[in-house]
């Protein structure tokens, strides 16, 4: 795990992963929370960067990690157990950017969610609210603080019956050059070789695990 991985640090980091070398046996977690990255006038000049830094030892990133609460905290903003991340608009902000940085290549995981016991298990449903919010925008996984949210994570993340028929589909259309766009398997929306190919293969990867 590389806490507060960002710009200032980068160089360092990545030169103690190649000293280390052994990439077959050791994996790495940056995690984005540095409050270095707030500046929003070098924010997405530093995330281009540092994604070419990290990039030179791509195939031993596991996973990056987004400090959600870090990144709140220096903006004095906590966000209640009805809302999102995704509501605390200069925090979400920094996370979308990442994502648009890093989720073309690298597996991007959702940040912390805080709550994890109370008596109307309200707190479930937030947990969910902001879980679909993190696939929708690009975010796969979710870091848990509790076991009590483990059953939750695993529930939302499971992937639909509707979303792995359609994959499956999609990704059967390579086989016929002259069938590349056609309904769902529920005749609800409309499935498209070249334009839903990677969302396919990220569904049927999502399955397997």
């Amino acid at each position: 795990i590389l806490p507060k991985f960002f710009l200032e640090n980068c160089g360092a980091y990545l030169a103690a992963i190649r000293s280390i070398g052994r990439t077959e046996e050791y994996f790495y977690m940056p995690v984005f929370e540095s409050a270095a990255m707030i500046p929003p006038q070098t924010r997405r000049e530093a995330l281009t960067e540092v994604r070419a830094q990290l990039d030179t030892v791509s195939g031993s990133i596991l996973n990056i990690r987004v400090g959600g609460n870090d990144l709140s905290h220096a903006f004095g903003l906590r966000r209640p157990a009805n809302r999102t991340i995704y509501d605390l608009r200069p925090v979400a902000d920094i996370l979308i950017d990442i994502v648009a940085a890093f989720g073309t290549q690298y597996v991007v995981s959702g940040p912390v969610w805080e709550y994890f016991t109370g008596p109307d298990e309200s707190w479930k449903e937030g947990l969910r609210r902001e879980i679909r919010l993190d696939m929708l925008n690009g975010f796969v996984g979710k870091t848990v603080i509790h076991p009590n949210q483990i059953p939750v994570v695993n529930e939302m993340l499971r992937v639909s019956q509707e979303d792995y028929e359609d994959a499956m589909g999609i990704l059967g259309m390579q086989d016929d050059e002259q069938v590349l766009v056609s309904k769902s398997a529920g005749g609800s929306r409309m499935n498209e070789f070249k334009t839903h190919e990677k969302w396919a293969q990220k569904i049927l990867t999502l399955a397997d695990i």
